[in-house]
């Protein structure tokens, strides 16, 4: 079985905030009372993407909190991917851990993450079990979606571990990845302000030959449950992103869209015959939004 090398950081977690005060202290005091590894063998990396005076806050309270032991950035909010780049550049592990301020660890699961990154030259990328968010830990690759069926399929696939690479991708909410590997495809498209970019880097591992997987062995806890509805600046982010997306690589993103609209429009049909008008009038304001948003970028 390989070693896993102590003489310098072998991991660098990587959290990117924004507006996220009131999560980070918990988030990086889970990741110190549960690091099994040494302690010269894990860095800490906070990105931040608040505005300045968000910034100095955060910065303050990482130094009350946690001394010197965490290495902080301020960074202008260019997106999910060029701020986790930012953290990237910065990092001197041979692995990294891209995380969201959101996610607890609730065991040690560092060295059993780094023994595959070991054993296994050619895995590039390993997700997590996420435990928050009904329990999903991998999705379907935006290309491979009709809607009606996704999420139903997904949370079946899901409670019985049926991870597939060549189909899907993890929760960017905790990715563990080989450094060197992410280099190689040139780390995050930094095109894409956010969303997509899980599945667009799996994509890129995939074409050079490397190996994705989901290990339910590693879980973690994300705090998503209870989210607000999308505001009207991310649904236009994620809209245009998946544009991107399906452009980048020669897919039928009508098609998407007009998959996306019609499983609305049934699911609405579907809640109105059953009388949970509630629901009903939800799906056709979100297909209403998909409408709005596809008249204002032909403009």
């Amino acid at each position: 079985m390989g070693q896993i090398n102590t003489t310098g950081p072998d991991l660098s977690v990587i959290i990117l905030t924004y507006n996220s005060l009131d999560l980070i202290e918990g988030c990086i005091s889970s990741l110190l009372e549960h690091n099994d590894l040494p302690e010269d063998a894990l860095e800490i990396i906070v990105v931040d993407n608040s505005a300045a005076a968000e910034g100095v806050r955060m910065k303050q309270l990482l130094h009350s909190k946690f001394g010197t032991t965490i290495m902080f950035i301020k960074n202008e909010n260019n997106g999910y991917g060029q701020g986790n780049n930012v953290g990237l550049k910065a990092a001197s592990g041979k692995n990294v851990l891209i995380m969201n301020p959101d996610v607890l660890l609730v065991e040690p699961i560092f060295s059993a993450g780094l023994r595959r990154m070991v054993n296994e030259s050619q895995l590039a990328l390993l997700g997590g079990r996420q435990l928050g968010g009904r329990d999903i830990s991998f999705y379907l690759r935006p290309e491979y979606e009709f809607h009606l069926f996704t999420t139903p399929l997904m949370l079946l696939l899901n409670k019985l571990n049926l991870f597939s690479a060549s189909f899907m991708f993890p929760s960017g909410a905790f990715l563990l990845i080989r450094k060197k590997a992410f280099e190689e495809i040139s780390e995050f498209d930094e095109n894409i302000f956010m969303y997509c970019e899980e599945a667009d880097i799996c994509r890129r591992f995939i074409k050079r030959g490397y190996k994705i997987d989901v290990d339910y062995g590693m879980p973690y806890k994300h705090l998503i449950d209870g989210r607000e509805e999308m505001s009207d600046f991310s649904f236009a982010e994620a809209y245009k992103a998946t544009r991107y997306y399906f452009a980048k690589y020669n897919l039928n993103f009508q098609r998407f869209i007009w998959q996306k609209k019609l499983s609305l429009r049934i699911l609405s049909m579907i809640y109105r015959i059953i009388g949970v008008n509630e629901k009903s009038d939800a799906y056709t304001a979100e297909k209403l939004r998909f409408v709005q948003i596809q008249e204002q970028t032909k403009k």
